[in-house]
């Protein structure tokens, strides 16, 4: 009887040790990488991948989002109020700052989105500001950085990241084709108070009325007188 016991009680350890050594599932809180959703990336960009310098100026200068935005580079603010905006190039010292705008042409400081040019990190000053590189003035550019307040309007600032383009992509609301770089030493400024000077148009010539070129005057007859009496006889003729 002690013996069948004794079975008995090592047959249930025996069970309860076989039970309590099966492979437990265990759940993570943090889901699969397949069951994961894709990041939701709520930064806005328009159908090219950017914005356009009016449609970044309408999110208002509280938009506080990181954002890629497209422009003509036209100038810069030398003040602190886009009052002191500038349409040309420094002439003394790199600029802190510059203007982008969706036209070449732009002049008024409303349509234009004022970019800060910091000096940490990558230096995008070094590289961007008009004082050193001249011949970015009106360069086409793609920025993408904080869209925040900036001279008390919507802006850019700590930019990160920077992209030229000249596949003709972004089009000058002022112009049918893009414009190239500056490379002039033109360093004439355009300010709010000093637009500037539209040259004459050419004269047109047209096909039916060709340049009239001015007669060649005839020679007077005594430029050229006859001189074969004044000529002596050939010594020689006749020998």
């Amino acid at each position: 009887m002690q013996s069948l016991s004794f079975r008995v009680l090592v047959f249930c350890c025996f069970l309860a040790l076989a039970t309590g050594c099966e492979r437990l599932d265990i759940t993570d809180d943090e889901p699969s990488k397949e069951q994961r959703e894709p990041a939701d990336d709520d930064t806005p960009t328009g159908d090219a991948g950017y914005l356009l310098v009016p449609e970044a100026l309408a999110m208002g200068r509280d938009a506080n989002k990181e954002v890629t935005v497209a422009g003509f580079i036209v100038g810069y603010v030398d003040g602190t109020s886009m009052s002191k905006a500038v349409f040309g190039k420094p002439k003394s010292a790199a600029n802190t700052n510059m203007l982008i705008a969706a036209s070449t042409k732009t002049t008024d400081p409303a349509e234009c989105l004022p970019v800060e040019l910091s000096t940490k990190g990558e230096n995008f000053r070094r590289y961007l500001n008009l004082y050193d590189n001249p011949g970015n003035f009106h360069a086409p550019i793609i920025l993408r950085g904080l869209l925040t307040r900036y001279f008390g309007v919507a802006g850019l600032k700590s930019v990160v990241d920077y992209q030229w383009i000249w596949d003709g992509s972004l089009p000058d609301a002022g112009s049918d084709t893009p414009t190239p770089p500056d490379d002039s030493d033109d360093d004439s400024e355009v300010t709010p108070d000093n637009p500037p000077v539209t040259p004459p148009d050419d004269p047109v010539v047209k096909p039916d009325d060709p340049p009239v070129t001015p007669d060649k005057p005839e020679p007077a007859p005594d430029d050229h007188p006859d001189l074969s009496h004044d000529m002596p006889a050939d010594p020689y003729q006749g020998r």
